[in-house]
């Protein structure tokens, strides 16, 4: 079988997406190819959602309960659709493409980000899971519930207590296939890929020129460590792809101020828990973001405020506790303690310890990752170096907000493995500290290219 089979069946999610994306933004200011971006998180994160909230009703999960219900709501939504075309017909759609006259140089970005980006597609499609973290954290999981239909026999799965969405989605992807396949599973990830460059783009667009738009994505896949787990089928990369899109909602919502972007913000946030543990602290880091944003619109009335804040956070803290709240009340009491794995559940401080001397080996190892590894290029000195020279009146909003998701990043993780058990994961291997700047990295090309973009275009 060829993965274009597994591309085929991942359209009903995505059209799922772009319809509900369609019928709120009803100014249509989102793009054509933004919005299959947006689609296929909002689509598939819609999808394991469903199927959780089946599982945890104890209804089986098969084609007919899944795909019955998926295909009614895109039919429910093409029936809006319509109804709303034939009030205003004369709306067009955008596409927002980089112009078909590029200059030279432009057009050597676009080859070189179309040659890496073809790289992690072929990778992606045609190696089958054959990484240890990919099979003991989520493909395991994912094969029995493919076989079993029904989340009975999670508190025997590895890692019980980590989210689900990856795992389910690929479950649901061999349900339709009718046959588990190693191989065909993974074509979710390379789509992760594409769908967080075009997000980057048209948030670049949005700011700069086309050339250095394209720049940014250049800066983007020239890392070897986010260009390689593109392709082995981890999770960090989908967690990668929501916790960037969240960021950048969140500031398309300040810039034009539709609720579609803070909806899809919301949603966003609240699945970027639903795909690793590390994700409930994204969505603080998230709120946090909001809360500057709100807190800088300095003419509009609390009242409003409040009511744009709950619109958030409602949603977001929704999806979040509703996962942890089942897993805590249906499995946490018999998860084993693990010391060194990581479950929420099982937090504390480590006792009797060099504190001191914890920190001073946390910063020590993050300084070597970020400036001496060739896991990110050389893209960390160059956003320091950016930084030291740019000037207090050339700081822009955009440049704060995305520093400070830098900064809030940096003061969960740094205390956190210094103070709990997982200061292991940090003194005594490399690539877990990696994976988790991983996350974050976007926000890296970005800031350069706001910051050293020529003020005066």
């Amino acid at each position: 079988m060829t993965p274009f089979l597994a591309l085929t069946i991942l359209i009903a999610p995505v059209t799922l997406g772009y319809c509900l994306i369609s019928l709120m933004d009803a100014k249509k200011t989102i793009p054509v190819t933004l919005g299959l971006a947006l689609a296929y998180g909002l689509g598939t994160g819609l999808l394991t959602l469903w199927m959780f909230l089946l599982g945890a009703l104890r209804a089986p999960l098969t084609t007919g309960t899944i795909n019955y219900p998926l295909a009614t709501s895109i039919a429910v939504c093409f029936l809006f659709i319509l109804k709303s075309r034939n009030k205003s017909p004369g709306e067009r759609l955008k596409y927002n493409f980089p112009s078909s006259r590029l200059d030279p140089l432009s057009l050597v970005f676009l080859l070189f980000i179309l040659l890496q980006t073809s790289y992690v597609f072929w990778r992606g499609f045609t190696i089958p899971t054959s990484t240890w973290d990919a099979f003991a954290t989520h493909t395991f999981n994912a094969k029995i519930l493919f076989y079993e239909h029904s989340l009975k026999y999670l508190n025997n799965m590895p890692h019980s207590n980590y989210p689900l969405h990856v795992p389910l989605l690929q479950a649901w992807l061999a349900l339709n296939i009718g046959a588990w396949d190693d191989q065909l599973i993974n074509v979710i990830f390379p789509l992760y890929f594409l769908a967080t460059l075009i997000v980057q783009y048209h948030f670049l667009k949005s700011h700069v020129r086309v050339r250095w738009a394209l720049l940014g994505l250049v800066f983007l896949v020239s890392s070897p460590f986010l260009v390689y787990h593109a392709t082995i089928g981890y999770r960090d990369f989908t967690l990668l792809y929501y916790n960037f899109t969240t960021i950048t909602l969140l500031l398309f919502w300040r810039e034009k101020k539709e609720n579609v972007y803070l909806i899809l913000a919301a949603f966003f946030a609240g699945i970027t828990s639903f795909v690793k543990l590390e994700g409930s602290g994204y969505l603080a880091i998230h709120t946090l973001l909001l809360t500057v944003i709100l807190a800088h619109e300095h003419p509009m009335v609390l009242s409003k405020k409040l009511k744009i804040f709950l619109k958030f956070f409602i949603p977001g803290f929704s999806v979040c506790l509703s996962f942890h709240v089942y897993q805590y009340l249906a499995q946490a009491g018999a998860l084993s303690h693990d010391a060194l794995s990581f479950n929420l559940y099982h937090l504390g401080l480590a006792p009797a310890v060099d504190y001191v001397g914890r920190l001073r080996t946390v910063l020590e190892k993050i300084i070597q990752n970020l400036f001496f590894s060739n896991n990110w290029n050389i893209l960390w000195l160059i956003l320091v170096v950016s930084l030291l020279r740019l000037e207090r009146k050339n700081i822009s909003f955009e440049i704060k907000l995305l520093s400070w998701a830098l900064v809030a990043f940096a003061a969960i993780y740094i205390p956190a493995y210094t103070l709990t058990q997982h200061y292991f994961w940090i003194a005594q291997t490399e690539a877990s500290l990696s994976r988790c700047i991983l996350h974050i990295f976007p926000l890296v090309p970005v800031l350069i290219i706001l910051i050293n973009y020529p003020k005066k275009n």
